[in-house]
């Protein structure tokens, strides 16, 4: 299975270059090396098992804390360790009252962040609150469902990879309708029916060469459909309106390409409490 979802993400990616080769579109040639690049090391960490995904992850998000704090006044130093340490203690102390409570508190910070005044964002305050209510609590999440199954992983990685390259080939291409101006003006319409194209196209790979939902009644997939595109681009828009009111363009260049760590896996880290809130009430 692992394998299989290795071949098709490689080659979807080998055509994506192709066809950036040919159009000498160099932004993308360095985006998809860049993806190409994180291919091997996901698909690496997901075979060696839980350990390894676990490190795979805490190395994230420790790359996520340095390069957010760097767009606030504090010691970045003592902020790191003191998130680390803070996302050790909850990784191994994750009974249900504390995930129910980490539900709560990924909602409101999600909400805040989206409607919050730009002076409560810069502020030292928040940047603790997002660490702690948002990133670690996501991290573990994230931990948490390949725990459930390393199918799982591999489902929403396939799905988020396909919602963002249709999304980004076609909405580039045929976007007439942006949705969210003063958020993330690239977005459109036409950018988000094919994302959603992608992610269709995804659930019935899921159903045959890389066979994680063969089994699974069609009511699932519409569910797993929705989240995708409801969450996995709204985890995007979170993201978007935060570097606005940081007044940033990137969080930072450490991923070629890309606007940096939580630029490239903002939606993994938004649809994991989702899809773990779904595993566990068994509607997935």
């Amino acid at each position: 299975m692992l394998l299989h979802f290795y071949i098709f993400c490689l080659s979807l990616l080998l055509f994506i270059l192709g066809l950036a080769l040919i159009q000498k579109k160099q932004e993308t040639i360095l985006r998809v090396l860049t993806l190409m690049g994180i291919l091997q090391v996901i698909c690496l960490a997901v075979w060696q098992g839980t350990l390894a995904f676990t490190l795979l992850i805490t190395g994230l998000l420790a790359l996520s804390l340095y390069e957010l704090s760097a767009h606030y006044q504090t010691n970045r130093i003592l902020f790191g360790l003191g998130s680390i340490i803070l996302f050790v203690v909850s990784l191994y102390h994750n009974d249900l009252p504390v995930i129910q409570l980490a539900l709560i508190w990924f909602t409101i910070i999600s909400i805040l962040t989206f409607i919050g005044r730009q002076d409560t964002i810069k502020s030292p305050p928040y940047l603790f609150a997002f660490s702690s209510c948002f990133l670690i609590p996501c991290s573990i999440f994230v931990i948490e469902l390949m725990k459930i199954n390393s199918s799982t992983i591999i489902m929403i990685l396939l799905l988020l990879q396909l919602n963002d390259s249709f999304g980004y080939l076609f909405g580039k291409q045929l976007g007439k309708t942006p949705l969210f101006k003063t958020i993330s003006p690239n977005k459109t319409l036409e950018g988000y029916l094919c994302g959603g194209i992608g992610i269709i196209l995804g659930i019935l790979l899921l159903h045959t060469y890389i066979p994680v939902l063969s089994a699974e009644p069609f009511y699932k997939d519409i569910i797993i459909f929705l989240c995708i595109l409801i969450f996995g681009n709204l985890g995007d828009l979170l993201l978007s309106s935060f570097k606005r009111k940081l007044e940033i363009k990137d969080f930072s260049n450490i991923l070629p390409g890309h606007g940096g760590i939580l630029d490239r896996f903002d939606n993994l880290f938004f649809v994991a409490p989702i899809f773990y809130m779904l595993f566990s009430y068994h509607l997935i």
